[in-house]
Formats: structure tokens, C-alpha cells, sequence
């Protein structure tokens, strides 16, 4: 996993916690917007929205996604969910349940992994 990403979304959703939420992805505004744990993962390696302001998938969203190598078509959520789970460090397991848990369980999650418990966080998708 990776605990500095996780330590940085940890610093956010603690200091704002009004802009998380696992429930959306993002708005399409640069700043002050509510971002799930994929959001932020996403937004902390651009800096930049996930869409521009006509809807269209971000140019250096798309960049990132290409230097990793993964493919972003039309900026549909599974593409989101693989650029999030290869910054994150998570494997497709993981990912997959990770970014579909309740906004409590998420936030101990994210604690867990920035203050590099794996096994502790890796726990709270089993129970």
C-alpha cells in the first residue's frame, strides 16, 4: 500500500471531512469539492478535477493514466477505480472493496493504512 497517499487523503478527510464522501467521485470543480477515497487518490497525483467544466475527461488525467499505462475511456468509473488502485498500491481485491464501503469504514481504513497498519485495514474488508 501506498502510506504517503494514504497519509495525505487521511490529512484531508480529517482537516475537511465535509469534502468526503465514498458515495461520488468527484464534482467538476477544481477546489472545495467532496471526493471518495479513488477521488482523492486521483486528484492528490493531478491536482486538478477529474472532468473540465464541459465534462470531458481532464487532460492531465488522462496523462497520468497514460504514464502508468492504463487505458481511460471516456472517463467511465472502473477506469477511475484501476489509475486510484494502482496509485493506492491496492490489488484488484482490495480495490474493489475498498472503494464500495460505508464513509466510517472507509475513514478507518484510510487511518489504518497512512499509519501503515496493512493487516489492521486489510481486517476491516473482511468483517
Amino acid at each position: 500500500m501506498n502510506t504517503e497517499l494514504f497519509a495525505k487523503i487521511h490529512e484531508v478527510i480529517t482537516v475537511e471531512p465535509r469534502l468526503f464522501d465514498m458515495t461520488t467521485w468527484e464534482d467538476t470543480n477544481a477546489c472545495g469539492t467532496t471526493r471518495c477515497i479513488a477521488g482523492w487518490a486521483v486528484h492528490l497525483n493531478t491536482n486538478q478535477p477529474l472532468y473540465t467544466q464541459f465534462g470531458d475527461l481532464h487532460e492531465s488525467v488522462a496523462e497520468l493514466s497514460e504514464s502508468l499505462g492504463i487505458e481511460v475511456i471516456g472517463g467511465y468509473n472502473s477506469d477511475f477505480q484501476n489509475i486510484a488502485r494502482e496509485l493506492l498500491g491496492l490489488d484488484a481485491w482490495t480495490a474493489a472493496r475498498v472503494f464500495y464501503i460505508s464513509d466510517t469504514r472507509a475513514k478507518q481504513f484510510v487511518e489504518l493504512a497512512a499509519n501503515g497498519y496493512e493487516d489492521e485495514a486489510l481486517s476491516l474488508l473482511s468483517e
